[in-house]
């Protein structure tokens, strides 16, 4: 997934915690990570916290974003 992504130059998002180890330990390549930290996991509550990510103009390509409800995190993903 995460090489198609690159592929295509999308941002992945997703609920997996492993992307933080593929990016972070073993330096794979990627065009923006968004972790979803929510719970509940339920469409209203990930659709208000994508939203408010979004208002946040975010460079995503250079980062690894951890969303939460009440906050954001932005890593930046460095070489």
């Amino acid at each position: 997934m995460l090489a198609q992504a690159v592929k295509e130059k999308r941002a992945i998002i997703t609920f997996d915690t492993d992307f933080s180890k593929l990016i972070f330990k073993f330096k794979k390549e990627s065009k923006g990570i968004i972790f979803l930290r929510i719970h509940p996991q339920s469409v209203e509550s990930i659709t208000t916290a994508l939203k408010k990510l979004l208002n946040m103009k975010i460079a995503f390509e250079e980062s690894f974003c951890v969303v939460e409800l009440h906050r954001v995190r932005v890593i930046p993903i460095g070489d």
